[in-house]
This record gives structure tokens, C-alpha cells and sequence, in this order.
């Protein structure tokens, strides 16, 4: 009986190992992308961030990136609304993505009729 006890418990003690290495791996890769998509606008100047917008909203993979001192409130979770991705850089704010942040708020303008002081709240 101790033994068929000792031997469940090692089962119990395998399944969550397996689900946290599940869940790191998915916290990994999703760091990666982030990190891999920052990299990739941050090269961009504000023209090429026109043409790279034009080509994120035919796939509909529009971004938004914030930065600053103020917090974002509600903002990443109003955009997920509006199927964009939400990118907070905390206080760093560069001015080619903010380039790009601008293009969104014209489109969330034009096709939503939605200021994106709205979002925040």
C-alpha cells in the first residue's frame, strides 16, 4: 500500500513538472516574439513604418506601442477589442514606433470613430 502511495505521489509530482514546462515554454516563445518584433520596428524610420502599417493592416496584425511615465490604464486590453497588439515599453518611448502608434490612431479614428484617449480608460 506505501509503496502504490509513494508511487502515485511521484505520478502527481510528474504532472505538474510537466504542465510548468509546458507553461515556460509558452512564456518563452512568446518573450522571444516580443522581443523579435521589437527589434524589427525599431530599425524602421518613420517612412518605412508607413509602408510596414500598410502592409500589418492588410494582414491584420496591426501594433501599438506606448511609452512614457503614465500608465496605460486600460489600453492593451481595448485594443485586443479592435484586434491590435499592444506593445507597453514602459518609459522608453521611441519616436519611429510612436510614428507608426500614430498611424493606428488615424486608422482607430477613420474606421472605428474612436480616439485613442478613449482606450486608456
Amino acid at each position: 500500500m506505501k509503496r502504490k502511495l509513494l508511487t502515485l505521489s511521484g505520478f502527481g509530482i510528474s504532472i505538474v513538472f510537466f504542465i510548468l514546462t509546458i507553461n515556460l515554454t509558452v512564456i518563452h516563445f512568446s518573450n522571444e516574439r516580443y522581443e523579435k518584433i521589437l527589434t524589427e520596428y525599431s530599425e524602421l524610420n518613420c517612412e518605412e513604418m508607413k509602408d510596414r502599417f500598410v502592409k500589418d493592416l492588410e494582414n491584420d496584425e496591426l501594433k501599438h506601442f506606448s511609452g512614457g511615465f503614465a500608465g496605460t490604464g486600460n489600453l492593451g486590453k481595448n485594443l485586443k477589442k479592435y484586434d491590435i497588439e499592444h506593445f507597453d515599453l514602459g518609459c522608453i518611448i521611441r519616436s519611429n514606433l510612436m510614428c507608426y502608434s500614430e498611424l493606428v490612431w488615424e486608422h482607430l479614428k477613420e474606421k472605428e470613430n474612436v480616439e485613442i484617449a478613449q482606450l486608456y480608460e
